[in-house]
């Protein structure tokens, strides 16, 4: 688990082949909060944490899918 650096995921993929790699959610968090207009950020932030707390995979596609059409 990592942030989204370019050199640190190739450098993990040669590294520890065949190993799932998952970005770090607060790393990805603070990225979009940080590309959000203050005015959303509460409500995108909510979005986001239903997303994340999913107990699987259907339902984070399901909350997902609900941001995405708001």
């Amino acid at each position: 688990m990592s942030d989204s650096h370019a050199g640190l995921v190739e450098a993990a993929r040669k590294q520890f082949q065949g190993v799932a790699w998952q970005r770090c959610q607060v790393h990805l968090m603070r990225n979009l909060l940080g590309h959000t207009p203050s005015r959303h950020r509460a409500e995108v932030a909510r979005y986001a944490q239903r997303i994340f707390q999913a107990h699987d995979s259907a339902e984070a596609r399901t909350h997902l899918a609900a941001f995405v059409t708001r």
